[in-house]
C-alpha cells in the first residue's frame, strides 16, 4: 500500500533561534476571551452565540502570529513614530499613495497610518497552496486593524501585516502614545488552494431538494450538538 505523504506548511526564522520564541500558533490556542465566558444553553442550540458552530469553527482555522515584542507607538511633532525593545525588530511605513489615497474618505479620515513589521519568520507552505491573511477580527482591537490579503507563500515566504492604526484612539488622552504588548495576535493565517473551485449555478432538480430536505431533517432531530452529531453523519 502507498501511503500520499502529508503535506506540510515549513516555518523558519531569518533570526537563528527566534522561532523557539515566537512562532505561528494553532488558532485554537487565541479563542478571545468574551466568546470564552458565554455560557452554553443546555437544552438547545438556538440560544446564544456560543451554540452557533460557525464561532468555533472561525476561532479554530489556520494559524495566528503573535507580535514578538512590545511596539510603542506614539505621535511627536506631529509624526507618527514607534520604538522597540531591541533595534533588531524593525517596522516601515507605507506611504499614503500606497493604500489611503484610495479608499472610501470616511475611511481615510480615520487611518492615522499604516505600519508594517518586517517580520524575522518565514512561511512555505506546498505547490497549490497559497495563505490567506485575515484580521483578528473578534478581537475587536481599537488600537489597528489588521488588512486581509492572499499570500502565495509557494514562492513567496515574507509574512508582514499591514497595520491601518485607528486615528481615533490616539488622544490627547492617551497622551498620543500606545504600547502594544508581546503576544497581541496581529492576524491569522489560512491556507487555501490557489485553484479555485468554478461556479455552477443551476435551477433546483428534484435531486437537489432532496438533498436539502435530507440535510433540514438530519440537523433537527437533536435539541442539541445538532450540527456535531450530523458532520458525523456519512449521508452524502
Amino acid at each position: 500500500m502507498i501511503f500520499k505523504k502529508k503535506e506540510k506548511i515549513t516555518v523558519w526564522s531569518v533570526i537563528p533561534g527566534f522561532e523557539k520564541l515566537t512562532c505561528l500558533e494553532p488558532a485554537k490556542k487565541y479563542i478571545p476571551e468574551w466568546f470564552k465566558k458565554v455560557q452554553q444553553e443546555k437544552y438547545s442550540d438556538y440560544s446564544n452565540v456560543k451554540n452557533c458552530p460557525s464561532f468555533p469553527w472561525w476561532f479554530t482555522q489556520g494559524y495566528v502570529l503573535p507580535l514578538w515584542c512590545d511596539l510603542q507607538v506614539f505621535i511627536k511633532n506631529n509624526d507618527v513614530c514607534w520604538s522597540t525593545p531591541l533595534d533588531t525588530f524593525q517596522f516601515v511605513f507605507h506611504t499614503k499613495d500606497q493604500f489611503e489615497d484610495y479608499v472610501p474618505k470616511h475611511i481615510k479620515e480615520n487611518i492615522l497610518c499604516i505600519m508594517k513589521p518586517k517580520c524575522p519568520l518565514r512561511v512555505k507552505t506546498p505547490n497549490g497552496w497559497r495563505l490567506q491573511q485575515l484580521p483578528m477580527f473578534y478581537e475587536y482591537n481599537q488600537i489597528f486593524n489588521t488588512l486581509p490579503g492572499i499570500i502565495p507563500a509557494s514562492k513567496l515566504f515574507e509574512i508582514n501585516p499591514q497595520l491601518a492604526f485607528n486615528r481615533d484612539y490616539f488622544t490627547e488622552k492617551n497622551n498620543y502614545s500606545v504600547l502594544i504588548p508581546k503576544g497581541t495576535p496581529l492576524a491569522m493565517y489560512v491556507p487555501i488552494p490557489e485553484k479555485p473551485l468554478e461556479l455552477d449555478i443551476v435551477e433546483e432538480t428534484p435531486e437537489l431538494k432532496k438533498l436539502d430536505d435530507l440535510q433540514m431533517l438530519a440537523v433537527n432531530t437533536k435539541f442539541k450538538y445538532r450540527w456535531k452529531d450530523y458532520l458525523k453523519q456519512k449521508l452524502f
